[in-house]
């Protein structure tokens, strides 16, 4: 005896379609459907990635040893300026 191949497919309304055929009878659009999602969630997972290298570049900026280079040197130094004069 055969064994038969049952797949479960979805078509573009989430209704679920059971069998080999029906997976054949997907239609082009369906599957144009399915590439744009793909897309969207890369240009998602860019988009996650850029913020978090953004994040990371700020936290980076503020670490201790930099402060010298930062905004507590410039402020001590403009407030005894304008002690000065």
């Amino acid at each position: 005896m055969a064994k038969v191949l049952k797949l479960q497919v979805h078509d573009s309304l989430g209704n679920i379609m059971v069998s080999a055929a029906a997976a054949a009878a997907a239609s082009a659009a369906a599957a144009a459907s399915m590439r744009i999602v793909v897309v969207r969630f890369a240009d998602a997972d860019a988009a996650a990635a850029a913020e978090i290298s953004y994040r990371d570049r700020r936290f980076y900026r503020r670490q201790p040893q930099d402060a010298a280079f930062g905004r507590c040197r410039c402020r001590r130094f403009l407030r005894q300026r304008n002690e000065q004069e």
